[in-house]
């Protein structure tokens, strides 16, 4: 049984940590705290240990059992590595190819997005003007009619606000600017 300076134990059995075993300790090369020197003490005479680091020189020791995992862990790391199939330059060489195909597909895509922006502008346009269109389109007829039809027609005063009523919704679905042109 080992004991730490503050009384706590662990149980080493054969190599086997037992019981509550700190996974790191310090080892207390100067329990004093006077020097901070490791050189000058003999770790067999004057030594002890703590959980905690205390003083600037205490030697810190990680648990055995830790050690050996993670140098399995590392030696598994390697062979996986020794054992991949292709070189590294071989795999920058497919990345890099990789990353040019991918530079291409968006240029063609951007080139594609800028021609049905275009397109859709164009549309948008020829949407507007054919609303300015229909806005003159039924201004004529309203005024045609009450040219020609006034007291002569029995639902003159019906269709003359229908008139106005469709010139209206075509001047409504006009964007700003073609009605400020239209005005």
């Amino acid at each position: 049984m080992v004991r730490d300076r503050r009384g706590s134990c662990c149980l080493v059995d054969g190599g086997a940590v037992m019981h509550k075993a700190h996974e790191k300790i310090y080892l207390q090369v100067d329990p004093d705290g006077e020097s901070c020197d490791p050189e000058q003490y003999d770790l067999e005479d004057d030594c002890t240990w703590c959980k905690d680091q205390i003083n600037e020189n205490d030697v810190a020791y990680i648990r055995a059992d830790l050690v050996e995992t993670l140098r399995k862990r590392n030696d598994d790391l390697v062979t996986g590595l020794e054992a991949c199939d292709e070189p590294v330059e071989s795999l920058r060489q497919k990345l890099a190819v990789e990353i040019m195909r991918l530079e291409i597909a968006l240029r063609i895509k951007t080139e594609e997005h800028k021609c049905c922006a275009e397109d859709l502008m164009k549309l948008r346009e020829s949407e507007q003007s054919g609303w300015k269109e229909a806005a003159i389109a039924w201004e004529v007829c309203g005024s045609i009619h009450e040219a020609f039809a006034k007291k002569k027609d029995a639902l003159y005063s019906t269709r003359h606000s229908d008139f106005e009523r469709h010139a209206e919704d075509a001047r409504r679905m006009l964007s700003t600017e073609l009605k400020e042109k239209v005005e």
